[in-house]
């Protein structure tokens, strides 16, 4: 009983890093023109099926669905940037996407689930 608490102690806390290591990387995206974003969202994809512990796996699926809001966002504040509210689309979409990236790192320190519907 005791080895099968340490072997669920070190999943958790490779997917924990994991976690960590994605929003690590949506962070980095900033500097880096989006490209770790994307291998962010490809690992979030892989992981959210695999991750044994819930709460968890609540951040990998939280992950996935800020990157997915962000690129429509993207595109819609992309496409009506000829007008004026394009702009204002593209800035929303950016303070969102830090906001929601900050808010589940903290949420993944404190160990706590994160809802992946919610936007605020």
């Amino acid at each position: 009983m005791g080895n099968q608490g340490i072997v669920n102690g070190e999943v958790e806390q490779k997917f924990k890093k994991e976690a960590q290591l994605i929003y690590i990387l949506y962070l980095v995206s900033f500097f880096l023109g989006g490209i770790t974003a994307i291998i962010g969202f490809i690992i979030a994809l892989l992981r959210k099926k695999e991750a044994s512990v819930s709460w968890i796996r609540t951040h990998f699926e939280f992950q996935v669905t800020v990157f997915k809001r962000v690129l429509v966002l993207g595109i819609i504040g992309a496409v009506t940037s000829i007008i004026v509210i394009g702009w204002f689309i593209l800035l929303a979409d950016l303070i969102w996407f830090l906001y929601a990236t900050v808010k589940g790192f903290l949420f993944l320190r404190d160990e706590k689930p994160i809802d992946s519907k919610s936007w605020f």
